[in-house]
């Protein structure tokens, strides 16, 4: 009996073998010049891995790389209507793949800091790392099923973003220097997992910020220059009032500059099972 189930087990792990060596590994690559562009629309569709978004050329509309096993289909187009380049990069597990084998994908694209560029995102499951310095961006919007997403604005964005969006259902969200974004509206969704916003950088107006955390925790970061106004509800709100912040009527925390600073943050907190944490830097 003991022989019959370890001859069924090397069996299945020999199938499991075979059917992983069967999957080819392949590599996606395109890019295109820019030719009068006025702005770029980006939709990204990935289903899984690893992705890495960043700066590129000047004269470049875009840049590329997507590699794969042959369990997934990949699609890059980019077309040119008017004075508007649409970018779509898709990037989708073929029906009827075994669901064993390397699922290895990572997908780097980098994107012209020389034209207005809105950006929608959305990720199966993965790490997103999105190195956005540099890049003149109208609109961001990123959406992940599993997985942990990085952002980053290294330099002040030149285009006014009309809004910025975030959405987790499992995993941590990062997003660094949050001040440099120029955004007018801010929405950050967190599902399981941490949500940390750093708002340092150099500011160019107010903004409205709608957040929302989940199980996980919330830690926020302030500029001691900037005024904050917010409407905080859930687990340990009335922590607000030893973070900086005084209590002015149910659920409405202020910081004590908000009248005389120069840029505003206004907006709404609900606060999950983690609860939040304030720090305030210089």
């Amino acid at each position: 009996m003991v022989k019959k189930y370890t001859l069924s087990f090397l069996v299945m792990v020999s199938l499991i073998f075979v059917c992983s060596s069967l999957l080819r590994a392949e590599t996606a690559i395109k890019s295109q010049k820019l030719s009068g562009e006025k702005v770029i629309r980006v939709e990204l569709s990935v289903a899984e891995g690893q992705i890495i978004l960043s700066s590129g050329k000047e004269d470049e509309a875009f840049y590329a790389r997507v590699d794969y096993t042959s369990r997934y289909k990949v699609r890059i187009s980019y077309v040119k209507r008017g004075d508007e380049g649409f970018l779509k990069i898709k990037v989708k597990q073929r029906k009827g793949s075994f669901f064993w084998g390397r699922k290895r994908v990572r997908t780097v694209v980098r994107l012209p800091p020389s034209v207005p560029i809105s950006l929608e995102s959305s990720f199966g499951a993965g790490k997103a790392r999105m190195n956005l310095s540099k890049l003149r961006l109208s609109d961001f919007s990123l959406s992940i099923g599993a997985g942990d997403t990085d952002v980053y604005f290294g330099t002040s964005n030149p285009e006014v973003m009309d809004l910025f969006q975030l959405e987790v259902g499992v995993g941590s969200i990062n997003v660094r220097k949050l001040g440099n974004a120029n955004c007018r509206r801010l929405e950050v969704n967190g599902g399981v997992g941490s949500i940390t916003l750093d708002f340092s950088g150099k500011w160019q107006r107010d903004i409205f910020a709608s957040i929302a955390g989940g199980i996980g925790g919330i830690h926020l970061i302030f500029p001691r220059e900037l005024g904050v106004e917010l409407d905080a509800s859930g687990f340990g709100a009335k922590k607000l009032s030893s973070a900086g912040f005084s209590r002015v009527s149910s659920g409405r925390y202020v910081s004590d500059n908000l009248a005389t600073a120069k840029y505003r943050l206004k907006g709404e907190v609900e606060i999950g099972l983690g609860g939040i944490r304030v720090k305030w830097i210089k």
